[in-house]
């Protein structure tokens, strides 16, 4: 619907959660990607609940929504856990979370 290749879509999401929890944290961020320029970027009001706002990632089938959770202490959100494919990966995928936080 938004025209993104979906080979970039994991990568951008990735590179999103990270500038948006950095900001999060008060960070002033200066950085450049071939989807978006940011100087000195900070946000208007910081958040109110510490150490952050609680934020949670998508996850499917494939294990990049549990290493994103891991890498970055976002709850999941199991999307596919109602079909037999989703709910038959919950475990593997909530494995990767918690092997990528301990890393």
């Amino acid at each position: 619907m938004l025209g993104i290749d979906p080979e970039t879509q994991r990568d951008r999401m990735a590179d999103a959660i990270d500038i948006i929890t950095r900001l999060l944290e008060g960070e002033v961020i200066t950085q450049e990607s071939q989807w978006y320029r940011m100087r000195e970027a900070r946000l208007h009001l910081r958040p109110y609940s510490k150490p952050r706002a609680h934020l949670a990632i998508a996850s499917a089938v494939t294990p990049y929504g549990g290493k994103l959770a891991g890498r970055y202490d976002l709850g999941m959100l199991c999307v596919m856990a109602g079909s037999p494919n989703g709910y038959d990966t919950l475990d593997y995928n909530w494995e990767l979370a918690c092997a990528e936080a301990a890393a």
